[in-house]
């Protein structure tokens, strides 16, 4: 069984990407565990017009 001859440009070219993407992973998982962002999203407030209402047994905002 023969291989077919790979060029030496691919080879590298693979081996960059998958080295970029374990660094990118590292990078993510550094930036997620030492808490440069917080981890939950602050909620925006609700505008002062609104108050709630249930529709389908479920509390909603209705704007009046």
């Amino acid at each position: 069984m023969t291989h077919a001859p790979t060029s030496d440009a691919l080879k590298n070219l693979v081996r960059f990407m998958v080295c970029l993407a374990a660094l990118g992973i590292i990078l993510a998982l550094v930036i997620q565990f030492s808490g440069i962002f917080p981890v939950e999203p602050t909620l925006a407030a609700a505008p002062l017009n609104t108050y709630p209402t249930p529709v389908n047994d479920q509390i909603t905002d209705a704007v009046t």
